[in-house]
């Protein structure tokens, strides 16, 4: 096993090129994890204008979070997403 001290974006992409497992610590993992295809579970879905401002305000807790977390890689990705959206209304 190689142990290796980097960037969790040049991490990633090394395990993928070399078909490595990768291992991280739980706390990173539960602050910073995105779980891909998990669909909502209530009945009926939110009306389209409230829908955006919620997911406005997710944006920035997780923005927060990450700030506390010291994770700036994540928080650049969630300012940048917050003012996509922001500039699109």
């Amino acid at each position: 096993m190689i142990e290796l001290d980097a960037r969790p974006s040049d991490s990633v992409a090394i395990a993928i090129r070399t078909k490595c497992p990768m291992y991280m610590h739980e706390k990173v993992y539960r602050e910073a994890a995105v779980i891909i295809g998990e669909e909502s579970q209530t009945a009926e879905p939110a009306p389209a204008e409230e829908e955006p401002q919620s997911e406005l305000e997710k944006l920035k807790q997780d923005l927060q979070k990450a700030v506390d977390a010291e994770n700036f890689e994540r928080a650049a990705i969630l300012r940048d997403k917050i003012n996509k959206m922001t500039q699109d209304n």
